[in-house]
């Protein structure tokens, strides 16, 4: 959904007619569409729609301030004022919460495993 939302809905489509194609058709038809889907990375307009996709998930359980400080940090991401793992990792966090299972086994909260994280900090302004 982040990277290409067009290819994201060809793929869909593919894969919901799987029996009426020869297999290997199937395959490369998803292959060549997935790969124009990763062809880009996803800019920050893109990953907003994801936020925003899965802030619907929650948001009849969220109270309304917790759901007024996201929004009011999507703008502040928008901006290039806020980062994209700030986002992230709220949204996880209601996963975890909520017990969301459409979400909580999905590749985009946890997208590399964890001994390949590195945190990284510049040290600026610091001795």
């Amino acid at each position: 959904m982040a990277y290409n939302q067009s290819e994201m809905r060809m793929m869909g489509r593919i894969v919901a007619q799987v029996n009426k194609k020869p297999i290997k058709e199937v395959y490369d038809d998803y292959r060549s569409h997935l790969l124009k889907a990763l062809f880009r990375s996803p800019k920050a307009p893109s990953m907003i729609n994801v936020f925003m996709h899965a802030l619907g998930y929650f948001s009849t359980r969220l109270h309304t301030n917790e759901k007024a400080f996201f929004l009011d940090s999507l703008e502040k991401y928008r901006a290039g004022r806020s980062t994209f793992t700030t986002h992230l990792q709220l949204l996880r966090s209601w996963v975890i919460r909520f017990d969301e299972p459409h979400l909580k086994n999905q590749r985009f909260f946890e997208p590399y495993p964890e001994v390949l994280m590195e945190l990284v900090d510049s040290g600026k302004g610091r001795e």
